[in-house]
């Protein structure tokens, strides 16, 4: 077992991740470089950085667009499907059409959560990030451009805004008052007790998570009015070219109204609460040990498209996160295995990585 290195020090390039200010472009956060040293000893424990340094990433580095965007169809397409079927059922049966889609709204919280993992992807570049340099410096507009077409405006949120303060307050910031992870995390009655967040603590803090959520994302009038004309032309209007205005219409407000307000909420918030451990004993711990992956079928079910393999991503924040189940195995050739820290179960019990 590696000794343990503290997370206090700070510096310009953290977790892979380069920090530049300028007048004109503002925030910059450049994912194509590799860790500096003291990067690599604030993420690993003493010791730990000698095998990460030999370590080759560049055949799962490389950007392919299209598993975000077939991601993201794949949640429109049984949105889409999901809307026909009660719009068809409501005009016949309300009672059987309201049924069909309460049981809409909780099937779609974890592929609407997984829109919202689209979005962290794309915050990290993972659409046109280092690739498409046939674009040149646009690549990085073109890259949030698609994320917002396929996965941030149907949420009511911003690529580029979730990236300056996930990227710089998370990533660069992890653990220090800029964390806005932490500042949650802290506040969580059992954080405050010594223990991991647990099911039921968290839960009882849904209110107050999905505030702070948006807050945390940038979320405002323009990114929800951007949402509702989205869902409008792509969602409502085509629904209602096959089952008319009014059946279109009703079935998006009983699907959207609980799905936005209620079971999206409920996964989001026991996901984010499963990420990392902030406790006051874990401070001495390298950020790898801190940081947990998702296991078993109902983790990876409000996990999906690449969140399950979390210690992956910060260890690696330039690797796609389509690619972290191949960086997991690069993780174990490494001898991090010991390092590595999983659930198998919701906020169940941490164990480490078999």
């Amino acid at each position: 077992m590696y000794g343990h290195e503290g997370t206090g020090q700070s510096s310009s390039l953290i977790d892979g991740i380069a920090i530049q200010t300028d007048e004109k472009a503002g925030l910059e956060c450049d994912l194509t470089r590799k860790p500096s040293r003291a990067t690599r000893r604030r993420m690993l424990p003493d010791g730990a950085d000698a095998a990460l340094r030999k370590l080759d990433l560049s055949d799962i580095e490389s950007q392919k667009w299209w598993q975000p965007v077939r991601s993201a169809a794949l949640v429109h397409g049984c949105t889409f499907a999901a809307m026909l079927a009660v719009g068809a059922v409501v005009e016949r049966t309300p009672i059987g059409g309201t049924l069909l889609a309460v049981g809409a709204s909780i099937a779609l919280a974890p592929l609407y959560r997984g829109l919202e993992n689209l979005v962290h992807g794309a915050s990290h570049s993972d659409i046109l990030g280092g690739a498409g340099k046939f674009l040149g410096r646009r690549r990085r507009d073109v890259n949030d451009w698609v994320g917002n077409l396929i996965a941030a405006a149907p949420v009511g949120q911003d690529v580029d805004a979730f990236r300056k303060g996930h990227v710089r307050d998370h990533h660069v910031g992890f653990d220090t008052e800029r964390d806005p992870c932490r500042l949650r995390m802290m506040r969580h009655p059992d954080t405050v007790k010594g223990n991991l967040p647990s099911l039921a603590g968290t839960l009882r803090q849904m209110p107050r998570e999905t505030i702070a959520f948006y807050r945390i994302a940038r979320g405002n009038r323009r990114t929800v009015l951007r949402g509702f004309i989205w869902h409008l032309l792509f969602m409502v209007a085509p629904a209602a070219t096959v089952i008319g205005w009014s059946p279109a219409a009703s079935a998006w407000s009983m699907i959207f109204l609980p799905l936005f307000t209620l079971t999206l909420p409920t996964v989001r918030t026991l996901a984010e609460a499963g990420e990392h451990d902030y406790r006051a004993q874990s401070a001495g711990l390298s950020v790898l040990e801190r940081t947990f992956a998702h296991e078993g079928i109902g983790n990876r079910l409000i996990h999906l498209f690449g969140d399950d393999r979390h210690p992956e991503h910060h260890l690696w924040p330039g690797v796609p996160q389509y690619h972290l189940r191949k960086a997991h195995q690069r993780a174990l050739a490494c001898g991090f295995g010991d390092l590595l820290r999983r659930r198998t179960s919701i906020l169940g019990p941490v164990e480490p990585q078999a």
